[in-house]
């Protein structure tokens, strides 16, 4: 039996200005312990949490699982 997740899209804590590619982008920041499993971010996104900081570069996305791993599964598809 496979139980499904809600996909969501949670919303930003804040925004950060920050130079990724030698270009200044605004990215989200979210709170990984304040996720819950079905998070599905893209970037630029800052995903901060008590020990870790996860940069998701822009046009790359970033999902929660149910056992709340983080899961990149890279590039959206156009």
């Amino acid at each position: 039996m496979t139980l499904a997740i809600n996909k969501h899209r949670p919303a930003p804590e804040g925004r950060q200005r920050l130079t990724a590619g030698s270009k200044e982008k605004l990215a989200n920041v979210v709170v990984w312990e304040k996720l819950k499993p079905g998070a599905f971010i893209t970037g630029p996104a800052l995903v901060t949490s008590g020990n870790s900081t996860t940069f998701v570069e822009e046009n790359w996305e970033w999902h929660l699982d149910r056992a709340n791993m983080r899961i990149s599964p890279g590039k959206r598809q156009a």
